[in-house]
């Protein structure tokens, strides 16, 4: 299907496939036979190489499924067990860092230091004069306070 949308399609180790279409590329892998993830999911957070992946847990179904967040294009693991959750992950991430050196292509997403921020007028209020009472603008105030909560 990808193919004859004209993507370019990497078949990878194990079940890993990368799919180039335009400017895009997704590293997947290939499913395996589960479930849809339903109620009961819990998500949590592992790291590998640098790279965070977050992934969720349904324990109606016992399976993990997730994503590595920060990389440029996206990165998808899966597992029965956290051996193969970790195991899938790692191998994700290989297969795409393998893949960004073959191409040249920059794995990192990357950011502009920039965030759009939609808050009630009461609490934009309370943030400016707290960063007042600190001689601070509301924006390094709020870079002060997310660094903290980041840390």
């Amino acid at each position: 299907m990808f193919r004859g949308l004209g993507a370019r399609v990497c078949e990878r180790r194990g079940s890993s496939i990368i799919i180039e279409l335009t400017e895009e590329v997704e590293t997947v892998h290939r499913p395996h036979p589960r479930p849809q993830c339903g109620k009961g999911r819990y998500r949590t957070m592992i790291e590998y190489r640098g790279y965070a992946g977050v992934f969720e847990f349904d324990d109606e179904y016992e399976f993990f499924a997730g994503h590595v967040v920060g990389t440029r294009d996206g990165i998808n693991f899966e597992g029965r067990s956290v051996a193969e959750l970790k195991e899938s992950m790692r191998s994700a991430v290989d297969d795409y860092l393998d893949y960004c050196d073959e191409t040249g292509r920059d794995p990192n997403k990357p950011y502009s230091g920039r965030i759009l921020v939609r808050i009630p007028p009461e609490l934009h209020r309370k943030l400016a004069t707290k960063a007042g009472s600190q001689r601070m603008s509301i924006n390094s105030y709020l870079a002060r306070r997310l660094e903290e909560i980041a840390s």
